[in-house]
């Protein structure tokens, strides 16, 4: 869902406008529904934060994504750069994404041993709710990068990068094995290439 909300839409757009005579449809869902309607043939392509492990489907890396902390002005935390494990994790309490969500899975994953930790207030299905519940300060959350721009330039939140753990995420494009694609499809591959190569801003 974050390529879903933050990444596709201007991709969408701008293909659309170099060529009028595509048409695009696209769903939001979170990885493990997205592996679903692929492996299924309900969807042509899928753009996933999360792993998959549908052997029908088949994953080729896009770029790279990071995660990091969000918390608000007002957290405890706010007067630090770094979020220190296991220290500050045990410090606040958390706005997660919902199970099936590539982002919560894989901020688990890099806590390792320490996810035990993890002390959740609450699960929400949009980064959009989460960003709105850490604002007032309910807690921290784990977010991309591509998600909260606009609220740190605007000073609404602060995003803090984790000290010693690697929070960079292969973002990834899948299709169906046995899926023949169309010119058009590959032209759009193409094009989704090209541009995060230019310029991922």
């Amino acid at each position: 869902s974050t390529i879903g909300n933050y990444v596709l839409p201007y991709l969408i757009g701008a293909f659309m406008r170099l060529h009028p005579e595509a048409h695009i449809n696209m769903l939001v869902a979170n990885t493990r529904e997205a592996e679903r309607l692929v492996s299924q043939g309900i969807m042509d392509l899928g753009f996933v934060e999360g792993k998959v492990s549908d052997n029908t489907v088949r994953a080729d890396p896009w770029f790279e994504d990071r995660l990091v902390i969000i918390i608000s002005h007002s957290h405890p935390l706010a007067t630090k750069q770094k979020f220190l494990i296991p220290h500050d994790l045990q410090a606040t309490s958390w706005v997660m994404r919902e199970e099936g969500s590539g982002t919560a899975a894989i901020f688990k994953e890099k806590l390792g041993k320490h996810v035990a930790l993890l002390k959740v207030a609450t699960q929400m299905g949009h980064t959009e709710a989460i960003k709105k519940a850490v604002e007032p300060g309910v807690g921290a959350a784990c977010l991309s990068e591509l998600t909260i721009c606009r609220e740190a330039e605007q000073g609404w939140l602060k995003s803090l990068t984790i000290e010693g753990i690697d929070m960079n995420r292969q973002l990834r494009i899948i299709q169906h094995q046995d899926k023949v694609t169309t010119r058009l499809m590959d032209e759009f591959l193409s094009f989704c290439e090209v541009i995060t190569e230019c310029s991922l801003g």
